[in-house]
């Protein structure tokens, strides 16, 4: 099995870290470790800073997601707010979908929160165009999924896949996953929120179909022992490749080209050391 991204942290630095800003498994992106016992305030100063600095007002979060989903259905929507409050039952340990409960479950009143996410359309399937095949083989596919493309001739087999960026305004379990699954657009490659047809037949193509999701930009404010920050991430290869296989590849880069970007990490294990 792979090493954990923090034990890796630690022997590459040769210091104890700590995790301020993780990700869902299988979310790709930026990660914001801290190094334990960097500052003369205490063991953890820098971890609080931080984790301070990404709760205010002036920090930010940037992701990218491969929805299905038509583009004239999100084009129309623009950039756009989901309002919706989230079970809390749903995570995990808290009974309900997300696992954990127990005999007892059922006595918990399920509770809410409020959560927040800003959507914006990037890009979008237009019209009935072929899928190029998969990095590796040759031509173009000669059958083209029925739920990557629309359902009835009467829509003109538009496309169902559309790239979108996602900014959270608060930090709910699944969040940005769960909300775009409410709109009847979810990630692809979301095993839990997301279409499971869907996803099996983008796999059983030949697309190395991942969680589409992707945190590409983590902006914070200065603090006490850190400058403001900016990081970005490109997307990893197997966004690209779905992307590079869709009618709209070359919008995609047009409008986000820092997303295509090679990744020259400052460490052996992809982070820059703050």
């Amino acid at each position: 099995p792979p090493t954990p991204v923090l034990q890796r942290a630690r022997d590459t630095l040769g210091a104890r870290v700590n995790l301020v800003h993780r990700l869902d498994s299988g979310t790709s992106g930026v990660l914001l470790l801290a190094i334990a016992g960097a500052a003369a305030a205490g063991p953890c100063a820098v971890t609080r800073a931080l984790a301070a600095a990404l709760q205010s007002e002036a920090a930010s979060k940037t992701y990218y997601a491969l929805v299905r989903g038509e583009a004239g259905h999100l084009r129309a929507r623009g950039r756009f707010a989901i309002d919706r409050p989230l079970s809390v039952s749903a995570e995990p340990g808290r009974g309900g979908s997300g696992g954990g409960g127990g005999p007892f479950e059922a006595r918990v009143p399920p509770t809410s929160r409020n959560a927040v996410t800003h959507v914006e359309f990037l890009a979008g399937c237009e019209a009935s165009r072929p899928l190029q095949a998969p990095h590796g083989t040759s031509g173009v596919l000669d059958y083209i999924p029925s739920s990557v493309f629309a359902d009835t001739a009467e829509q003109g087999g538009h496309g169902r896949a559309s790239l979108v960026r996602c900014q959270p305004s608060t930090g709910r379990w699944h969040q940005i996953r769960r909300h775009l699954a409410g709109l009847g657009t979810p990630v692809l490659g979301d095993g839990r929120h997301g279409n499971t047809h869907t996803n099996r037949e983008w796999r059983n193509y030949g697309f190395p179909l991942g969680l589409c999701l992707h945190c590409a930009q983590l902006q914070l404010p200065a603090t006490d022992y850190s400058p403001a920050l900016r990081v970005r991430c490109a997307l990893p290869d197997h966004m690209c490749e779905i992307v590079q296989a869709l009618p709209f590849a070359k919008e995609a880069r047009d409008i986000a080209p820092e997303l295509f970007q090679a990744v020259r990490p400052h460490t052996p294990f992809g982070f820059a050391a703050v």
